[in-house]
């Protein structure tokens, strides 16, 4: 008996699921515009049948039907003298040679399409209620998306753009579910708000945001994406390091979010603040236009350093560059340390002057312009000095392996130089060192002012000719007491 009683409980709302389904797919209705359109509310506006077909079973389109607009021509206008209207749908299609004019209110839960491929119009005309777009909205080629009033936009299906989107400067808000900025075409939104911890916008597009960029949510950067940045950015979280994404701060003023980059620009005018936060910029450090930045931290830079009109003031920090130096702006590197620590790289652009210049990892190191080592020219083992007799090299001291070397000129056999090493330098040019002096390694134990105490060319190495003075680098070791 309970069985049975289960069982018929089990029919029962099966049935009743059937019943609300069937009840849902009557409910809903498709609607085709008729030509040459008129307002949303009229049912004078609308066929049931075909586009411009005057049979209407139904008035206009509410929530959960099913709109197209298109025909011989439509344009439907969310409008009319009640000014409590609000339109809504299931999706909306706006075909070629047909707009959709959004003059209130608007609720789209599903998808809204712009264009068939060689026009079609969404306008909004007004800032009268609000625009929500539930579902993806897609713009197809040659399709329009155009805020000519600066009106509040509410979006939770992301955007898709073939097209033309062309954006007013009220607020673009991207919030309960996580979406993308996709297609072929740019976009241009002047306020983007991402609303919701969890919610992720992913741009894999070129986005350029002028005014502000905020919100709790993340803003994430595709493979390749670039994000122009015009104003402020006080967005909770920000991913950019996809391969190939680039962020380009572009107003004045502006502080850079405090995440690490894969290709970072600071163009435009004015300071640029770095955070502490900010170590890594695995690709290219781009400064342009009449920007400025001066380092908080040490910088590890994976590709290039480029200043092309801009200046960077690099502070008392050791950044590594792993790529190469390009300097056409505005250097000052006073208390720092530039460590090329990638293979083959190459200093150009413009003369330069170098606090401490590193040379480390591997390969040649060109310098292709006149270069200035205010303290130490350091040299490891495996990287080489290309210099060339065009140009001009000067640095105080110079360390070769680890070791400090005496003054004068230094470079290739064959350059000319007093002293010549194949070892690690290359090319015809000379860099005149103005102080120096040796490394002595202990190999006895014995009296200090003795020459054969020292070595200058290693532990176990020939006694020195004299004993170390001033200028002098000293290693006691190699258990020599």
């Amino acid at each position: 008996m309970v069985r049975k009683s289960v069982a018929l409980g089990k029919s029962i709302v099966l049935m009743i699921v059937l019943l609300v389904t069937a009840v849902s797919a009557i409910a809903q209705t498709t609607y085709f515009s008729r030509s040459p359109g008129g307002n949303w509310n009229s049912s004078t506006t609308w066929s049931t049948v075909a586009f411009d077909d005057p049979t209407n079973t139904g008035t206009f389109p509410v929530a959960g039907d099913i709109v197209f607009i298109g025909g011989t021509g439509s344009i439907v206008t969310i409008s009319g003298p009640d000014a409590t209207f609000n339109a809504a749908c299931a999706s909306v299609s706006i075909a070629d040679n047909s707009t959709l004019d959004v003059g209130r209110g608007i609720t789209v839960s599903g998808t809204t399409t712009v264009g068939s491929g060689t026009s079609g119009v969404l306008t909004i005309t007004s800032t009268v209620g609000t625009k929500f777009f539930i579902g993806e909205v897609i713009i197809n080629s040659n399709g329009l998306w155009n805020e000519t009033a600066n009106s509040a936009v509410v979006f939770r299906g992301g955007i898709t753009n073939f097209g033309t989107f062309s954006a007013g400067t009220g607020v673009h808000n991207f919030n309960t579910n996580s979406q993308a900025l996709s297609g072929t075409s740019t976009f241009s939104i002047p306020n983007i708000f991402v609303n919701g911890a969890a919610v992720v916008l992913t741009n894999t597009n070129t986005l350029t945001v002028n005014n502000g960029l905020s919100g709790t949510g993340r803003l994430t950067q595709g493979e390749g994406a670039i994000l122009n940045i015009g104003g402020t950015s006080t967005i909770t979280n920000m991913t950019a390091t996809a391969a190939g994404n680039t962020v380009n701060y572009t107003g004045s003023a502006q502080t850079v979010k405090d995440v690490a980059y894969q290709n970072l620009t600071l163009s435009g005018s004015g300071v640029k603040t770095l955070q502490v936060a900010t170590t890594d910029i695995t690709g290219d450090l781009t400064i342009s236009g009449t920007s400025s930045a001066t380092a908080v931290v040490g910088l590890t830079i994976g590709g290039d350093v480029t200043l092309s009109g801009g200046s960077f003031t690099a502070g008392a920090f050791t950044h590594n560059v792993g790529g190469d130096w390009i300097n056409n702006g505005s250097f000052t590197g006073t208390g720092s340390v530039i460590n090329l620590n990638g293979t083959a790289q190459n200093i150009s652009g413009s003369t330069t002057t170098f606090n401490d210049l590193q040379l480390s990892g591997s390969g040649t190191k060109t310098f292709s312009v006149s270069t200035t080592i205010s303290n130490e020219l350091s040299i490891g083992s495996g990287a080489i000095a290309d210099l060339s007799n065009a140009n001009t090299y000067t640095s105080n001291t110079l360390t070769l392996a680890g070791a400090l070397q005496g003054s004068g000129t230094w470079g290739n056999v064959g350059s000319g130089a007093a002293n010549e090493n194949g070892t690690f330098f290359s090319g015809n040019g000379l860099i005149t060192v103005a102080a120096g002096g040796f490394t002595y390694y202990s190999i006895a134990s014995a009296d200090w002012s003795a020459p054969t105490t020292w070595s200058t060319t290693g532990f176990g190495g020939a006694p020195a000719s004299q004993a170390p003075g001033t200028g002098d680098y000293v290693i006691i070791g190699n258990g020599q007491d």
